[in-house]
This record gives C-alpha cells, structure tokens and sequence, in this order.
C-alpha cells in the first residue's frame, strides 16, 4: 500500500529561531555551540513534524543554503578562500556566503541566483577545470545521527542531496587560473533558471560521480535507507542532448556501488514530460515526478481552463507513467501554494495506480517554501478563509489522510470507509467554507489587459532630461534604507493600538526628513524616502490592497537569514484609498532635488504572494495593475517626476519551460504598461530587477517600456551587461555596482572599474549609478560609507568623462 514521505521542509524556525541565532552569531552576541545547538533544534522540529510518514527525510536543514552546502561537502571551494584560515566547515560557509575580510583585503562572496522560478536564493559554486572534489561528510553524519537519536533506529531514514547533474548545471564555470572574485558571464549565459549549463561543466561529471559514489557508501553504513537525489534540471525542455546522455552515464555509475541505499530521483517544479523516456532508463529504485506544477505555465498562458484544485487540474496522461518501470513517488499535493487540496479528486485520479503496490506520495517539491504551520494564525486570518488553508504542517497532515483513505479502501479500488470517510469529510466541510465565503465577497471581476502605448523613448527622454536636469551618471538607490529596531518597534506598537496614528506619524516623518538629509550629505542625484512605513516591499501594499490577506507567522526563507512573509490572495484585487501619496508628498517637501514615489510591480505582488488557484495567475496580475495604475496617476498628479515600480520577480515568474515563453512575456509586460498608462511623456518610469539572467526574457523586458531599468550585477562583476547592451529597446541603464547582501563595505576604486567596465557596454548618457538592491537589511554605518564611495567613485569617473581621460 502507498507510503508517505516529503522532499524537504522548512527550517528558518517556526519564530524564525534560525534566522535570530545567525544574526547573533555573525554579530558576535553568540558563540558556535549556541548557534549549534539552535540549529539541532530545527532539525528535531522537523523531524517531530514528520513522525507520521513512512519515511523520514534528513539532510534537508542547512544553516544558509544546501547549494552552499554541497559544495563544501565536496570541497568545491575557490581558491581565494583557502588562504583565510577557516578549517571550519560552517564559517568557510558563511564566508563563501558573505565575503570576508583578510589582511590582503577584502574576499568577495559567491554570487547568488534564485532557484528555479522561487523567490529563494542559492549560492553559485564556482568551480574550474582542475577541480578535484574530495568528501568531508562530517555535516552528512551529524544529521543522520541526530535523527537515530530522536527517532530511534529502526525508522527507515532517506538523506536528501542535490544530484551530481543539478549541482554542476547551476554552478558557475571559471576560467582556469582566473582571478576574478565572482562567477563572470558564465553565471549568467544559461536558460530558464539562469544556470550557466555550459559543456565544460559537463566534463567534470565523472570526476564528481565518484566522490557521490563514495558518498553514498557512507550512506549504507550509516544504515540510511534511501537517498534522495535531487536532479530539478530535467523538467526543463532546454537540456542539450550532451547533458541528457552524461546523466545517464553518471546514474549508471552510481548504480554499481555495492549494497547502496535505495535511490530516489527527484524532480520537481514541473512536470518532467520531454525528458520522461530518459527517466524511464535510468538505474534508480523510484522516481518522484510533481503532478501539480508552478501554476505560472502552459495551463494560465495558453488559456486553459484554471487550476481550481491542487494536484487535480494538471493535464497530464496520468496513465503514461505507468509505464515507468521504477517505484512511482507522485507529488500530489501543492509544495509551495497555500490551498487545501481537494482530496476527493485526488483519490479519484490516484485509482490509476492502484495495482502499485509500492506507490510513494509527497507533496510536488520540498515544503521548505511554505511557512510552518496554521496553529498561530488564529484570530489574524479570517477563520472561513483559515478553514481552506494549507501550510507545512497541514499539508503532511493532508498527505497521512490520503494514504489512510487509499489503505482504508475496499477492494474495488480506494473508496475509503469508516473514520477516514469521517476526516475525509470534514476536510471537504473546511474547504466549502471557505469557498463560500469567498464568494460572498464577489470574487469574479475580469480585469481589462490591454493599455495604450506611450510616446516614443526619444521624444519622453528629451522632455524628462529637460526637466529634471540631473547631471551625467545620475546617482541613486533603490528605495530602502536601514531599519531600526525602535523603527520597527514603532510600527508594531501602531499594528497592536499601542500609540496613536498621530505619534506614527511623527516618528516616520522624523526618520523621512533624516533619511533625506543623509542622502543629500552624501551627494545623491535622485532620493527616495527610505520606506520607514513598510515591513516588506509586497507585505505593506498587501495591506493596503483589497483582496489580500495578511499571516502574523507565516514566515519563509528567501536567503541566509532573509525572511520574507507572503500575504494570501483570496478575492479580487482593489486599491479601496491612496497608499503612498502622504508620505512621498513629505519626502519631497523636504527636499529641492527629485524624490522617486516607490511601488511594487503587479508580477511581483503576485508572484511573492499565494495566489488564488480559482482564477488563471494572469487575472490576478492585471488586477494588481489596475489598482496599481490609480496609484501611478494619483502621485503624478501631486507633482511626482519619478515613479519606480518594482518587478524585483519579472523574470523569477517565467515559466520553466521554453513553450510557455511567449505566453508569459506577452502578458507579463503588458502587466507593467498597465500600471504606467497614460502618464505624462516628462514623468519618468523607473523598474528594478533582482538577481536574475534576462538572456531569455530581453524582449519582454524591453517590451515593458520602462525609461530606467535598474538590476542586480556588482556579484557577477556587470557581466550581465553583455546580454542587455544589444537590446536596442533598452532605455537607461542602472546596473548594480553595490553589492548590498554582503556587509563588505567596497572602496571608491572598486566602485569606479565596476562604472567603468559598465561604460564598456552602455554610452554615458543612458548610465545610472545606483546600489544592487534595497538597503534595509543593512546597518546604517555600512550604508552610509558604501554610499559615500560609490557617489566619490561617480564623479570621479564623470570628471574622467569630462576631461576626455579615461582609466582602464
């Protein structure tokens, strides 16, 4: 009969104890063994959560990233890094992670890219021919021997580890005997998930076998009964044939370690179609494949009928995979949506299999993008709309009520009896509740997804240069500044009644005008007014939108100790009042030179939420942008030159799959022009991108018509700019010079090359200069002499500019 198992889970802490004990120890307020122990804390949590299933995972947790962490286990460390005296395992992480300082200066970190099409962060390995990997499986024993302790030992176990294939495909190439401090062009030349994927990393697939053969030899003596091999790469539809065959070599080679532990090939974000022939060939013991996909793809794009059930709206020939000849592990329930599934249709469905005698069910991709459990929500959600929620918890308890209703049912096939037909129904109960009364509150309108063109770039470009007369090389950032713990203090006291709206008000007014004067002591070009008012770019205009819900604990890892806490969409998206009017209007009242009004893109409201699943993604977005336009119009008109709306996921949002690539661009970029429709030719449109590889997505990024597109490059050394210079629909430029996720404070000379490899791409009059990202997770001294170079560093190239000198 059917057994129950997870890819992975959360592991930040269900009130982010992860996240505090990293702060504290990188702070220096904490010693390791307290950090430790912090962390064993969170492997138990998981391990408590999962005392239910079948089959336990471990090897899941990871103090920072387990891309990060797969490096060091196989000592795929840089050189630049080995002369800093750092024999411990978890700090030369943290320095890979963060950079570190050293007597020769400064040690730049890896870069890092969002995995697959989430909102989380890996770090880029960066790996060069003459890699010799080696085994420190200290970390692998630690987690094993921590579970035999609080589970006992005869629980099956299944270690869970990045394949060989996944591993090397996202990591970046170097030249061999390069210097250079990040992964270069090779970071960003890759295909959906901005993986580098090149052929020379292909050739270190069999050396990198190896080591993952002895790796899982350890594994056998540790007594582990599986071992999940994470290969995500092969739902992509882009996979060379080269890849495709040195995977199957590679998996044959594992296959002859003796007396190994069963393996598990897993894949996940979508389903695995073009390369399901190649799957059925391999020499593992079970596959797991996700049945329910992103819900960004071909069903929304093309214009399909929408997912209205989780793991039952997916078209897919279910049958076809009875023809696998491997143990089935079919991910039947959403990993990373917030929905109760409908498990009537699931078992419906799941009939197909029911002559497997082994089946394995999971959710469709590690748990880890959800938030912990439902248990502390009560009394902040509305409890109809609670009854049809889902987190971590909740979904292993869906998954332990499906396989009872499969082992409860009678022989004509899974029709369950007794108790479970009873929890069966009160689950269904639970989801009618919700439904209903999300339907009371009219959620059917049908967004308009057409805007009109605006004038040509030339003729706004002359009109927005003459009237806000900045100098060559602008400079500015991106729209956060520093957060303070009385900052944040305030704004809880306000949320809880524990001051008044006026007081409030007064304290981020005060932190305005002083953000202000910092900018303009600094020498910036274009300010912004720092968002004291708000938690998190989505979160806080969330809150001020109609159709949004908002969790008190339902916290998810983006990266390291990065947290975010996405708001729930449940009915139609509406601005109900202005949001941002009072406090751009003062911002700019204090002030001579432009402050940019500040708004988050309708993609990534959307994309950093939990979207409804009753209506296509694409709806949702342009409702966004429909109440986003009100707010473009209302700032224009109160005398605002600059308005910035944010699509940080842009390009985290388009689908895995080459197929639904047009779809997605067409729709996505139309989102955007929605938002900036009708606006005068002199007001100045402004977008940021995070870390991302546009190589894909140039046309849909031009076709957004923004006059200024700032994005994330100082980690890959602006290699990024190779691809974005030859779009001729890109206006102005403002790649990152500024790497704001690390506390690495860069100098004035370091600023200046990074300007002046970006002149090598772009003429300086389309030029900005401007930081990678936000700056609210750093402190206020770091800002402020980061800041200070990077403004010294652009007058001294302007003056180069100026003078006809340039340096090399």
């Amino acid at each position: 009969m059917p057994k129950t198992h997870t890819l992975g889970l959360p592991r930040i802490g269900e009130r982010r104890e992860l996240k505090k004990a990293l702060e504290s120890y990188w702070n220096g307020m904490i010693n390791r063994n307290q950090l430790r122990e912090v962390g064993l804390e969170m492997q138990r949590l998981s391990l408590r959560y999962q005392r239910e299933l079948d089959i336990v995972t471990v090897g899941d947790f990871s103090y920072y990233d387990r891309m990060l962490d797969t490096a060091l286990l196989f000592d795929a460390v840089p050189q630049r890094f080995r002369g800093l005296g750092l024999y411990d395992r978890l700090n030369l992480g943290f320095a890979l992670a963060r950079g570190a300082t050293h007597s020769d200066g400064d040690v730049e970190p890896l870069a890092m890219r969002k995995w697959f099409n989430t909102n989380y962060h890996y770090i880029v390995p960066e790996l060069d021919s003459r890699c010799s990997f080696r085994l420190f499986p200290e970390d692998v024993r630690g987690q094993i021997r921590t579970a035999r302790r609080e589970l006992g030992p005869d629980t099956p176990l299944k270690y869970a580890l990045i394949g060989p294939a996944t591993f090397l495909y996202l990591s970046s190439l170097r030249e061999t005997g390069g210097t250079g401090s990040a992964a270069g062009a090779a970071c960003c030349a890759g295909d959906a998930c901005g993986a580098a994927g090149q052929a020379g990393a292909l050739e270190l697939l069999p050396r990198l076998t190896t080591v993952y053969a002895e790796l899982l030899g350890l594994l056998a003596q540790e007594g582990v009964a599986w071992v999940q091999l994470e290969e995500p790469i092969l739902v992509l539809d882009s996979l060379s044939p080269e890849w495709l065959q040195g995977i199957e070599v590679s998996y044959r080679e594992l296959q002859e370690i003796p007396q190994a532990p069963k393996t598990l090939l897993a894949t996940y974000f979508e389903f695995a179609n073009e390369n399901l022939e190649l799957i059925a060939r391999l020499p593992v013991d079970a596959v797991h494949l996700d049945l329910v996909g992103s819900g960004w793809g071909q069903q929304v794009t093309a214009g399909a009928k929408p997912q209205t059930t989780q793991g039952s709206a997916i078209n897919l020939d279910l049958s076809r995979l009875n023809g696998l000849p491997q143990q089935l592990s079919l991910g039947v329930l959403d990993g990373r949506g917030v929905w109760k599934a409908d498990l009537d249709a699931l078992l419906e469905q799941l009939r197909l299999f029911a002559h497997r005698r082994e089946l394995l069910l999971a959710p469709s991709c590690s748990l880890l993008h959800l938030p912990y459990s439902l248990e502390s929500e009560h009394g902040l959600v509305p409890e109809p709309l609670l009854a049809g929620l889902a987190f971590a918890r909740e979904k292993l308890a869906e998954l332990v009520l499906l396989r009872q209703a499969l082992c409860a049912g009678d022989d004509a096939g899974f029709t369950p009896t007794g108790e479970t037909q009873q929890a069966l129904a009160e689950h269904r109960a639970c989801r009618a509740r919700c439904r209903e009364y999300q339907e009371q509150q009219g959620c059917n309108a049908a967004p308009a997804q057409t805007a009109p063109a605006r004038s040509p770039y030339a003729r706004r470009a002359k009109l927005q240069h003459e009237k806000l007369q900045l100098p060559l090389l602008p400079s500015t950032t991106i729209g956060s500044f520093p957060q303070t713990p009385e900052l944040r203090r305030v704004r809880r006291a306000f949320r809880r009644g524990e001051i008044t709206g006026t007081a409030y008000t007064a304290t981020i007014r005060e932190e305005i005008a002083r953000t202000i004067k910092e900018q303009e002591e600094i020498g910036l070009d274009v300010l912004v007014h720092g968002e004291p008012e708000r938690n998190d770019m989505v979160e806080y205009f969330a809150g001020h939108l109609d159709g949004f819900a908002e969790t008190g604990f339902g916290w998810v890892q983006s990266y390291g100790s990065r947290c975010v806490k996405p708001a729930i969409i449940w009915c139609d998206i509406t601005r109900p009042e202005p949001i941002t009017l009072e406090w751009i209007g003062y911002a700019q009242s204090c002030t001579d030179r432009p402050v940019k009004g500040m708004l988050t893109g309708p993609v990534t409201m959307v994309k950093w939420s939990f979207p409804r699943v009753d209506i296509p993604v694409r709806d949702q977005v342009f409702q966004t942008a429909a109440a986003l336009a009100q707010e473009v119009r209302d700032l224009e008109a109160q005398g605002t030159s600059i308005i910035q709306i944010d699509e940080a996921a842009f390009k985290e949002a388009q689908p895995l799959k080459r197929l639904d690539w047009p779809g997605y661009a067409e729709w996505a970029s139309a989102a955007f022009r929605r938002c900036s429709a009708g606006v005068q030719d002199s007001t100045q449109i402004h977008t940021h991108m995070c870390y991302s590889d546009f190589s894909t997505l140039l046309d849909a990024v031009a076709a957004m018509d923004a006059d200024v597109l700032t994005i994330e490059t100082s980690r890959s050394e602006m290699a990024l700019l190779e691809s974005l210079h030859q779009e001729a629909g890109l206006h102005e430029l403002g790649p990152g010079v500024y790497d704001i996720h690390s506390p690495l404070i860069p100098s004035t000379e370091q600023l200046a090359r990074r300007i002046r490899i970006a002149l090598g791409h772009l003429p300086p009059e389309r030029l900005w200069i401007n930081p990678d990202c936000g700056l609210k997770t750093r402190r206020w001294d770091e800002v402020r002499a980061a800041l200070r170079n990077m403004q010294q560093a652009a007058e001294l190239v302007r003056a180069e500019l100026q003078s006809g000198e340039r340096t090399a």
